[in-house]
């Protein structure tokens, strides 16, 4: 039965590689003018990015106590950082989004415990959220608005993941919940990839 158990993830992993690659990017281009503001929406303007950010706090939830607030606060960086890479040209498809809460869910449902698995899953999943979500410059990129939109985006990111790294103690000694965990993350990631318009629903209400 264990064995049987472990396949129902990869299965539902392997369908959604096989989805329609057609997500789109979803911006607040209407908060342009309040770069703190846009950086502090980022997180809302995709059920994909939702999941992400929940889904590294999760995973954070796993690590070892002195490793948590370490590994969020890689998520948020290096999500900055994949935003200012992106507007230098270099980019990723926004399918990689959901493509990393498909694996934090593996990884949650396998019961994956290693830092070094959990460090190198978080990073990824900054650096794509940053890439997906932050393709135009705030303003005139001026180092004070820069600054703004980048607290704004820390801020994010630090309650998101944050609500993901409570949610993930409290489930931390009830396997079937965090199965259960896994299972949702892995059916949204699946769901926002195949019905992209579902993506943005988030950011067109705040609209």
């Amino acid at each position: 039965m264990k064995n049987k158990n472990s396949l129902i993830p990869l299965t539902l992993l392997t369908g959604a590689l096989l989805l329609p690659h057609s997500a789109q990017a979803h911006h607040a281009e209407f908060m342009a003018g309040n770069p703190f503001l846009q950086g502090l929406s980022m997180p809302a303007h995709g059920i994909d990015h939702l999941l992400s950010a929940l889904a590294v706090g999760l995973i954070a939830s796993r690590a070892p106590q002195n490793l948590r607030p370490k590994l969020l606060s890689l998520f948020a960086l290096v999500a900055v950082l994949g935003g200012f890479v992106n507007l230098s040209g270099v980019s990723l498809p926004e399918i990689a989004v959901p493509l990393t809460v498909l694996l934090s869910g593996v990884l949650l449902w396998k019961n994956v415990s290693s830092a070094l698995v959990a460090a190198v899953l978080v990073a990824t999943a900054g650096l794509v959220n940053g890439q997906a979500l932050i393709e135009s410059a705030p303003l005139n990129f001026s180092p004070f608005t820069t600054a703004l939109f980048a607290a704004g985006c820390l801020i994010s990111a630090g309650i998101f993941t944050g609500a993901g790294l409570l949610l993930g103690r409290v489930l931390h000694s009830n396997q079937t919940l965090i199965r259960i965990a896994a299972a949702s993350l892995i059916a949204g990631a699946a769901l926002v990839a195949s019905f992209p318009n579902l993506n943005s629903a988030v950011i067109r209400w705040i609209e």
